[in-house]
């Protein structure tokens, strides 16, 4: 994928030795979320090895910089094989360019070539570039409710 400013980016399936981009990864993951604590190397190893996970990030090709990044869960229950996409992030300087659709539609080739049968994700309402992504590459928005419940 090329964006507007001609650097060219790339969507991959992270890897263990993606450790060296932590610093990256840490640095996206506090625009998810300020309160999450860092990854560190054994958290990220874990992740990377784990085969329900698929990470994919995005790379700037010349530096190898992450500047976005998601990660689809997978899982099977009684009704099916299913994933939930998490922790979608763009660095906030190339949000709008394309990047966030790239690795959504990159989770969804993982999803298909896993033969999920459904792949869900949230957003809240305030997140309107996202929902409209969501919209944009196919997800319907459900009218059930999402609970949660924190164990820690």
């Amino acid at each position: 994928m090329s964006t507007g400013s001609r650097q060219r980016i790339i969507i991959r399936q992270a890897t263990e030795q993606d450790v060296d981009a932590l610093a990256d990864i840490n640095h996206l993951l506090q625009q998810l979320n300020p309160v999450l604590a860092p990854l560190d190397r054994d958290r990220w190893a874990a992740l990377v090895a784990a085969p329900e996970t698929y990470i994919a990030l995005a790379n700037e090709v010349n530096s190898g910089w992450v500047m976005g990044m998601g990660i689809l869960a997978c899982y099977n229950v009684v009704s099916g094989s299913k994933g939930w996409i998490e922790d979608v992030v763009v660095e906030a300087d190339w949000r709008g360019k394309g990047v966030g659709r790239a690795i959504i539609e990159e989770l969804l080739t993982e999803a298909r070539r896993r033969h999920l049968g459904a792949v869900y994700l949230t957003s809240t309402p305030q997140r309107e570039a996202a929902n409209r992504l969501y919209s944009a590459v196919g997800f319907v928005r459900r009218t059930t409710n999402c609970y949660r419940y924190s164990i820690a």
